[in-house]
């Protein structure tokens, strides 16, 4: 479906996102942002919403229902874990990386063959164990080797070839493109598209088509038992002190987030119908983990004792080596 809804929207100011040091702002991010509710109206946009970007990372909870639509969750006896680090960008904990090699071991396929490449991982606790253990990090440790292990389980499930699934023109991007062009309601049959960090194609699309993405997410039931993951096992997502991780373990499973690279994120609130689309234009992911935290602040009702917990997120704070409080995050 085509942007025909948005003909007559008139677009706004961008959000600014200010990073403040003293008494002024010393850089400024600009934010294109969506959040519409369960009917796909739009409460509030802010910039451009309608030429497309690449949405990177933050749509892993979407590329995941391939993994159930497809026939391969049943098929493979799979379970909530699986869809929860489908949908991660993590960390290469133990937890994660010890749930890839099980889950690539079923298929008697092993690290080698994901083709998301080797990504050091971002815990200096996790690299000090690998020095150890003289070991060096591999293509588990990569941060997207969940959503890798997913691609895998659907074309072993459907015959495909498994050593070339991150080509454009392999079968199982073909099937992925129809599943996202179907939830996004957006063709993306001639979208541009990009190879994304982790090797695979990235598809551009519209910041207001993301959100429509995850509204059709939460209506699935394949959406609802992937988020029914993610809320049982939310360090699969990201990994402990992160913020997809955190907001959905704080707020038990009520609100859901993540990120992608260059500055994008979505996030739902399935009980506040809150759906949220953003795009930082310069790429800062601080600002766009900010302007997500917001947002949710301002439409998701977090309680006292949630805020409490997300101070870090809603609340972040610029520090100098001393540990002071030399300035801060502002969105306006």
């Amino acid at each position: 479906m085509k942007l025909h809804r948005l003909q007559e929207i008139k677009m706004n100011a961008p959000l600014e996102i200010h990073v403040t040091r003293g008494p002024m702002s010393e850089s400024v991010h600009l934010v294109d942002a969506v959040v519409l509710d369960e009917n796909k109206k739009i409460l509030e946009s802010w910039g451009d919403i309608q030429t497309p970007v690449y949405p990177r990372s933050a749509i892993k909870l979407l590329q995941a229902m391939l993994i159930i639509e497809s026939g391969a969750y049943e098929a493979h006896k799979l379970d909530h874990r699986h869809l929860a680090l489908a949908s991660s960008s993590h960390y290469a904990d133990p937890v994660h990386t010890e749930l890839v090699h099980e889950w690539l071991a079923k298929y008697k396929l092993n690290e080698d063959n994901l083709r998301c490449g080797v990504q050091s991982p971002s815990r200096e606790a996790v690299r000090d164990s690998l020095l150890l253990a003289n070991l060096k990090p591999n293509r588990g440790h990569n941060n997207c080797s969940g959503k890798h292990s997913g691609l895998i389980s659907v074309c072993v499930h459907k015959g495909y070839d498994v050593a070339h699934y991150d080509q454009y023109t392999h079968p199982v991007q073909k099937d992925l493109m129809k599943l996202l062009s179907s939830v996004y309601e957006y063709d993306l049959t001639n979208s541009a598209y990009g190879i994304d960090g982790c090797g695979i194609p990235t598809l551009a699309t519209p910041v207001y088509n993301l959100a429509v993405g995850h509204v059709n997410l939460f209506k699935s039931l394949s959406g609802k038992l992937i988020l029914d993951g993610v809320s049982k096992h939310p360090d699969l997502i990201s990994g402990a002190g992160n913020f997809p991780t955190e907001i959905t373990r704080a707020t038990n499973g009520r609100v859901f987030a993540k990120v992608g690279a260059e500055g994008v994120y979505c996030a739902l609130s399935p009980k506040e119908k809150i759906y949220i689309a953003l795009k930082v234009r310069d790429g800062a992911n601080r600002a766009s983990q900010f302007a997500t935290a917001c947002l949710l602040k301002k439409y998701g009702h977090f309680s006292e004792d949630e805020e409490k917990v997300l101070q870090k997120f809603l609340h972040p704070q610029i520090k100098n080596w001393e540990g002071l409080v030399v300035g801060n995050l502002q969105m306006h």
